[in-house]
């Protein structure tokens, strides 16, 4: 891409100063040791692709602020310089870098001469504005045209494909090249960029992906520009039943591909797979996915961008060990999906580390599910999310979820050191919580602490858990401790036992409802008021509001409690004479028989059987029984001492 020239080099230039000369009084009034010059090598050679660091000398030696801004400025040459003065040489010719001291204003500068690569094996040109493929190709001076001559030479480990910037090479069926790009570990074979401009640009119009790289290994690809394509940008591809490792690819662009399509995408065949993939600096946006991938070993994913993809960010299936570190998901979900969107999807992955992101701004639509920043969708073992700031997603900040198979269920994950703030925007099921288990066991023996969970007015921040889940160490924004109970009491208490908050509308009901993270809403429940559609009685209803349970849904809550027996009463009335019924579970075990309240024109009060716990919290929960499309009502739960 075309690159800025700072402003205090553009007005060097027109003041005329010199190599260490003074352009402004060095600050001195706080007494400070001032810079009075500073200097820099004269000149440095290096060929194109090349790459030397520049050490400027800040005079005196025991100046107090000795740091600087590096520039440059093009000649018959071109260079790159970053903030710590590494150079690259990018085309044949001279070019001129400077050093200014932000104390002072002094500066220096050194002439850099780009030299060619010699001709010679290892080094391939390609460009589209001036290449033939009558060339040598080993040169910038003599570069192909095709990149249909990659599969008519033979590379070996080490070498080098070059194409050229702001040059850009389009297909009607793609780029295709299998079994010819794999060098070794110490000598992987790059394809990369040369000489000044944007990157360099493959698309396609049609074939399997605009860049189909299969059977490979230690293949490095760099500084390219990928899309608009018809399908995948880039395809990696395991076609000859082995192994693949080594691959490597950093600062690519991904945009404009279908709503379905990854930017980069790996396939298996078989168990085989690749080991070893490092994505470092890509972006995605207008994409399906930044990456997918199924069967990968030892990925890691480090400084991405994934904005506005149309599904998700980040999708990892049947990966074993990797990172995902210091990457930014933003605005997945831009189509309407029954299947649901989400930031980053995990399934069937184990040993992945996810540290300092940020997944924000997901989106849901109509009755679409999901929209989570990360989802944890089934058999996710030895997952940890730690240090990651999880915002203003539609859905919950994280789901785990394990496709209602006791036998898909995540354990082990570690969630910790995290920032959760205005989640649950416009989520489907549950609604007004940051995290959320589908069922209570989805992260058997996993772990939740030491996360700082901004909430909403009337939000909790998850849901009830399986018992062998560790919730510690968690705080609101104010730093106020969160628990999922109270400290036992005495007598015992529910919480929110008449289901008056929050409060909704009269004649209104309200699914997965909103209850300050007291209750957990799943399946079909949520709370409703008479006269609504679930037809609440008003006899003996004690204030506006009821809960409901629909077929099969639940509701559940933790206690703490002392040790002791003890017996769940509650109002109950069902919504019609097709009767549905309650069974109550304490830490999974049913609490005597199944419940049918035999009203529907008035609360009755209802009694479990008598129940022995120890010390300590429980979870509580209440079941609908039936398949079928008939509703329960409860009101006022109560738990007292077993006389």
């Amino acid at each position: 891409m075309t690159r800025f020239i700072p402003f205090i080099f553009s007005l060097l230039l027109l003041t005329g100063a010199s190599c260490g000369e003074k352009e402004g009084d060095p600050a001195n009034s706080s007494g400070k040791v001032a810079v009075t010059g500073v200097t820099l090598q004269p000149t440095l050679s290096l060929p194109v692709a090349g790459n030397a660091k520049l050490t400027a000398s800040i005079l005196p030696a025991d100046a107090t602020d000795k740091s600087v801004t590096w520039s440059r400025l093009n000649g018959t040459g071109s260079v790159t310089v970053d903030a710590e003065g590494n150079v690259t040489g990018e085309g044949e010719g001279t070019a001129t870098v400077t050093a200014t001291t932000v104390d002072g204003g002094f500066r220096a500068s050194c002439t850099v001469t780009v030299t060619s690569v010699p001709d010679a094996a290892g080094k391939y040109y390609f460009s589209s504005s001036a290449g033939s493929d009558s060339n040598s190709g080993k040169s910038p001076s003599s570069p192909w045209l095709s990149l249909s001559k990659i599969n008519t030479t033979a590379f070996a480990p080490g070498d080098t494909i070059f194409l050229k910037s702001g040059d850009m090479w389009s297909s009607s069926t793609g780029f295709s090249f299998t079994g010819k790009l794999s060098g070794s570990v110490q000598n992987p074979i790059v394809i990369t960029s040369y000489g000044a401009g944007n990157k360099p640009n493959i698309r396609s119009t049609g074939g399997e992906a605009a860049l189909g790289i299969h059977d490979t290994d230690n293949l490095h690809i760099k500084n390219l520009d990928i899309g608009p394509s018809s399908s995948y940008g880039l395809l990696l591809k395991d076609t000859d039943g082995r192994d693949h490792s080594g691959i490597r690819i950093e600062n690519v662009d991904f945009h404009d591909m279908p709503d379905t399509y990854p930017g980069i995408y790996f396939t298996i065949s078989g168990t085989y797979g690749f080991t070893g993939v490092d994505v470092a600096g890509c972006t995605a946006t207008r994409t399906g996915y930044l990456f997918a991938t199924q069967g990968n070993r030892d990925l890691n994913i480090s400084d991405c961008r994934a904005v506005d993809c149309a599904m998700v960010g980040i999708s990892l299936v049947q990966v074993t060990g990797g990172t995902i570190d210091n990457c930014y998901v933003s605005g997945c979900g831009t189509i309407s999906l029954p299947q649901g969107s989400c930031g980053i999807f995990l399934g069937i992955v184990d040993d992945i580390l996810i540290t300092g992101t940020e997944v924000c701004n997901q989106h849901r639509h109509g009755t679409d599910p999901d929209a989570e920043a990360i989802d944890f969708e089934r058999d996710c073992y030895n997952v940890t999310v730690r240090d990651c700031y999880l915002h203003d997603n539609d859905g919950c900040a994280i789901m785990f979820f394990d496709s209602g198979s006791p036998t898909q269920v995540n354990r082990g994950c570690v969630i910790e050191n995290n920032v959760f703030e205005n989640n649950s925007k416009n989520a489907y099921s549950p609604y007004g919580l940051e995290i959320n288990f589908t069922s209570p066991g989805n992260n058997n023996d996993g772990i939740i602490r030491n996360n700082t969970f901004k909430l909403r007015p009337g939000f909790g921040f998850i849901t009830t858990v399986d018992p062998s889940v560790s919730v510690t160490g968690n705080v609101d924004g104010n730093g106020n401790a969160l628990a999922l109970a109270p400290p036992a009491q005495t007598p015992p208490v529910f919480q929110n036992a008449g289901f008056e908050s929050v409060a909704i509308a009269n004649a209104t009901y309200s699914s997965w409802a909103l209850t300050n993270g007291t209750w957990t809403f799943r399946g079909h429940s949520g709370i409703a008021t008479p006269g609504s559609g679930f037809n609440v009685p008003a006899t003996n209803l004690m204030g506006r509001q009821a809960a409901f349970i629909q077929a099969s849904g639940n509701i559940s809550q933790h206690i703490n409690l002392a040790a002791g027996s003890y017996r769940i009463s509650f109002l109950g009335a069902n919504r019609s004479s097709s009767l549905n019924s309650i069974k109550v579970l304490v830490d999974g075990i049913q609490a005597g028989s199944v419940i049918t309240p035999a009203s529907a024109s008035r609360f009755d009060t209802y009694t479990t059987s008598a129940f022995t716990v120890a010390a300590g919290l429980h979870l509580v929960e209440f079941w609908g029984t039936s398949t079928d499309d008939v509703s329960v009502f409860l009101d006022e739960i109560r738990i007292e001492a077993a006389l």
